[in-house]
């Protein structure tokens, strides 16, 4: 008799235990809590997304920045290039 109510009281616990899973949170206000909390979270990783995505297009805009730099460079150290050989200096 004992070692069928303990085995009942088991698969009881069992029970308990996959329905609590089927059906989330049983309390009303700690779903709410769970989904808030996951939608704060949601928000904060879209955030820290969108401010890669602008350090990226920085990065990517002061490369050109860099490479326009380092073409006018060439330029002007042609252009002296020039003016020397042509004896204009």
């Amino acid at each position: 008799m004992l070692s069928v109510s303990s085995m009942a009281q088991g698969e009881v616990e069992k029970l308990s235990r996959e329905y609590a899973k089927l059906i989330g949170h049983q309390n009303q206000k700690q779903k709410i809590q769970h989904v808030l909390k996951i939608k704060e979270e949601n928000n904060s990783l879209k955030l820290v997304g969108a401010l890669f995505r602008l350090r990226d297009a920085a990065i990517v805009d002061s490369n050109v920045s860099l490479l326009n730099f380092k073409k006018k460079i060439r330029n002007t150290k042609r252009r002296t290039v020039l003016i020397v050989r042509a004896g204009g200096c």
